[in-house]
């Protein structure tokens, strides 16, 4: 099939928009290259802006599959960009449900791109997928080739032999050596017909393609084997006026020369970013020619280029950064490699190309560093480190940041202690510093800060933000080094300072004080600035994480679409995740199914959308959580194990693989799969001593072994094991007690704990305190508007008080009938 539909669709979205997001697949496409360099148009940039498109490209795809069976091929993926391969990724999932056929060409041994993607392929889609190796040519099909290219009835058999020893089946060999035959004038062509000429009979047959390919070169007159040089220099596909501008004036009659080029199939013409572009036929003949060119010429030769390169595209010369850090490298000017490699990292940062970034930039310290040695200038390396920091972070490895930002915090001479006694005394200094500065307020936020300061609460801020879902011990100690800073300046003088303040919600989140937590939401409320993004999504995040785990959930909930997806616009991914999470489960508790889907959805494209580990395991709890409370079991299980499975070797978020496995064990008791619960809970216990999870975690495993040892307790009496039934009596009330205490610390598990401490008493036929618990079960829910857990609880008074053995035939003046209608309204 051909693209023009897609091409018309996709130009539809922004006709404007010139840029370069995913350029392999353009190239592909045949269509204008879109994205990854994405100019700001109509209040859409970066990750908004690369989001849009993603979900145009997978809409469109999806339509035409719909229309009629489509087969997408796409070759030669060992050369891919990783944009190309992260956007490749997120639209194979297409295959599963469409009628959509991904045929991936590509040679092994690339492990970056082609062994990528067969890897990704087969973790993901194993019923969906088929691995094809091409072997070489037998003597037969390498014959049958032969044939085809030069018909000629009668082939020298001691040629043809010799042919098919020294290619090796190797198709691309083949093609080359017949194509040197008519080079050489060995074959000619007659009234439309290939025939032999004397010269056959002294054909060799080169033991390489290289030799094949450099004795074509070899043969080409002066002018145009000097032009095949200079555009290998340039690259596998060379722009037309930075080749005129390089060659232009030692080369004469260059047009000639190309359509020489293209009739011996060495290259070929295209257009690509509105300009005419020529590429080589093979990669092969590219390396090939560079490889003949002797050092010196190739370092003039580079250095040609890049000035070519910055005088051709001057006006849009952000598009080229990196393949002018390229060619000043080749050239060994590390001056301006060293910049551009900058330059493109800062680029590739604004569209979120984060793995393009993070290779420019460490690749810009260590040549920094090979550099200048032990001589570097410390602002530099801190710079250069802390932009490495960031695209760390932006991609959700965050243990991998904190090494960069702890190296520049010490450049700034803020060195995070490590002895225990230093770690106390700072963290009581910070503490009391808190305690002032939220209580005494008129003692502190005074100074202005300097640059530095900004800069040190900036990469502390950060740091918090990922040691709230790798370490929650540590991010305790550093939240208090963190304010003991922050708490001596004006904060409307640091950027989002407020709002800083605001998101770490640190004493809600750990359990500590709800009221503390109060109090500094209310010092920083009105220090938010309204216009500013960042400040309102800080602050509305602080809010509502403690809103959730008070308990004190807000009357009317409203899903802001425009919000999420400017936070993600500017790269908010932590903040917008959780944000969803905390949402989506007071929807749930609301009974609003329609907002819990729309939720989900957008969960889970942004996992498939976005290159960031935490994204990705955070989606999979925050589903997991959603699809188990509205029972929606199957799928709950399966997106818990998908989680689990796929960022098992994801380092430091083992928070969440615990948090996983106790979502897991839960949904597996209401499944009835009881080894698979004690499994997952022994499994999410071995990690629970190296973690150190906060009461939002910890409550799920605590309520998960209560319901196992609720479950068991149940079996003990109904086969009147006696020797058992203590035991377990004692274990379902112990783990019972812990999940109710925890529930004072996250309000969204409350009502369902205290419901089961009361089943758990009315089975051992402790009814009058089972009574006890339902009733603050019921006053809890009622207050909190937990209308799910409510009518569940409803449920279960309703069905007690009607069982035979019941002493009781009413609760709070309400009798059974009652509670099932409540329970069913």
């Amino acid at each position: 099939m051909t693209f023009d539909k897609l091409e018309a669709a996709i130009n539809k979205i922004h006709p404007e928009v010139l840029v370069d997001i995913f350029p392999f697949i353009a190239r592909l496409m045949g269509i204008k290259p879109i994205g990854r360099y994405a100019k700001r148009i109509k209040g859409i940039e970066g990750d908004a802006l690369e989001k849009l498109i993603l979900k145009n490209v997978r809409d469109l795809i999806t339509g035409i599959s719909r229309q009629a069976p489509l087969v997408l091929i796409l070759e030669d993926l060992h050369w891919a960009d990783t944009s190309s391969i992260e956007l490749l990724e997120s639209i194979y999932r297409l295959a599963e449900k469409e009628r959509i056929v991904f045929i991936n060409v590509f040679r092994p041994g690339y492990e970056e791109t082609g062994d990528r993607i067969s890897n990704t392929i087969i973790e993901l889609f194993p019923k969906h997928q088929a691995e094809i190796r091409l072997q070489p040519l037998d003597e037969l099909q390498t014959g049958n080739l032969i044939t085809n290219l030069i018909s000629i009835k009668v082939f020298p058999p001691e040629l043809h032999k010799q042919i098919i020893h020294r290619t090796g089946g190797n198709p691309y060999f083949i093609e080359e050596v017949v194509r040197s035959f008519i080079d050489n004038e060995g074959v000619r062509i007659k009234d439309g017909k290939f025939e032999m000429t004397d010269k056959m009979d002294s054909m060799s047959i080169p033991f390489t393609i290289n030799e094949v390919l450099m004795a074509r070169i070899d043969r080409l007159d002066t002018g145009t084997r000097e032009l095949i040089l200079v555009a290998s220099v340039i690259g596998r596909n060379f722009f037309y006026r930075i080749l005129t501008e390089v060659a232009g004036n030692f080369i004469e009659d260059i047009n000639q020369r190309l359509r020489y080029l293209e009739e011996s199939q060495l290259i070929m013409e295209r257009i690509r970013m509105e300009e005419l572009e020529y590429l080589f036929k093979h990669a092969l003949a590219q390396e090939v020619a560079y490889e003949s060119i002797l050092l010196q010429r190739r370092r003039e030769l580079h250095l040609a280029v890049a000035h070519s390169i910055e005088k051709v595209f001057d006006q849009r010369l952000h598009e080229f950064y990196g393949m002018l850090a390229y060619h000043f490298s080749q050239a060994e000017d590390p001056e301006k490699t060293e910049e551009y490699l900058i330059k493109a990292g800062e680029e590739s940062l604004k569209a979120s190309a984060s793995n393009e970034a993070l290779h420019y930039y460490k690749q810009a310290l260590n040549l920094y560093l090979k550099k200048y040695g032990d001589n570097a200038d410390p602002a530099k390396l801190a710079m250069l480190q802390k932009n490495i920091a960031l695209v760390l972070f932006n991609k959700g490895q965050y243990p991998d940041s904190y090494e960069y930002i702890d190296k520049v915090l010490a450049f700034y001479g803020e060195n995070i202690p490590r002895h225990p006694v230093m770690i106390a005394l700072k963290f009581c200094a910070g503490f009391f510093s808190l305690l002032v500065g939220f209580y005494l307020p008129s003692l502190k936020w005074k100074r202005d800060p300097t640059p530095e300061d900004i800069e040190i609460a900036f990469l502390l801020h950060h740091k918090l933000h990922g040691l709230g879902q790798t370490d929650p011990k540590e991010l305790f100690i550093h939240y208090m080094y963190w304010i003991r800073h922050m708490s001596k300046f004006n904060v409307l003088k640091i950027e989002n300072g407020a709002g800083m303040i605001a998101a770490h919600a640190l004493f809600s989140w750990a359990g500590i004080s709800f009221t503390m937590n109060r109090k500094i939401l209310s010092f920083v409320k009105d220090k938010i600035d309204p216009d500013n993004l960042k400040d309102v999504l800080f602050y509305q995040f602080g809010e509502i994480i403690h809103c959730f785990l008070s308990g004190d959930w807000p009357k009317e909930l409203t899903y802001k679409e425009d919000a999420i997806n400017r936070g993600l616009g500017i790269g908010e991914f932590y903040i917008i995740i959780s944000y969803l999470f905390f949402y989506g489960s007071l929807y749930v508790e609301r009974n609003n199914t329609e907002a819990v889907m729309q939720i989900i959805n957008k969960v889970s494209i942004m996992s498939e959308t976005y290159d960031n580990n935490f994204l990705k395991i955070a989606s999979s709890g925050v589903n997991t959580y959603i699809l188990m409370k509205n029972r929606k079991l199957q799928d709950a299980l399966k997106e818990a194990e998908s989680g689990i499975h796929s960022n098992t070797d994801k380092v430091g978020f083992g928070v969440w693989i615990f948090y996983l496995y106790s979502l897991q064990a839960r949904i597996q008791i209401m499944m009835g799969d009881i080894n698979g619960a004690v499994s997952s809970l022994t499994n999410a216990e071995k990690i629970r001593l190296e973690v150190h999870p906060v009461p939002l975690h910890m409550g799920e495993f605590e309520l998960s072994r209560f319901i196992l040892h609720e479950y068991q307790l149940k079996e003990a009496i109904k086969q009147n094991d006696k020797h058992a039934l203590l035991k377990l009596q004692s274990a379902a009330f112990k783990s019972g007690t812990e999940a109710v205490r925890l529930s004072r610390k996250c309000a969204n598990i409350r009502s369902e704990a205290l419901r089961l401490l009361g089943t758990c008493y009315w089975i051992m036929n402790k009814q009058n305190k089972a009574r006890n618990w339902w009733h603050k079960s019921l006053r809890e829910g009622q207050r909190m508007d937990d209308r799910l857990e409510l009518s569940r609880t409803y449920f279960e008074v309703g069905k007690r008080l009607l069982e035979p053995g019941s002493k009781y035939i009413e609760l709070d003046g309400k009798k059974a009938e009652q509670y099932l209608e409540e329970a069913r309204i």
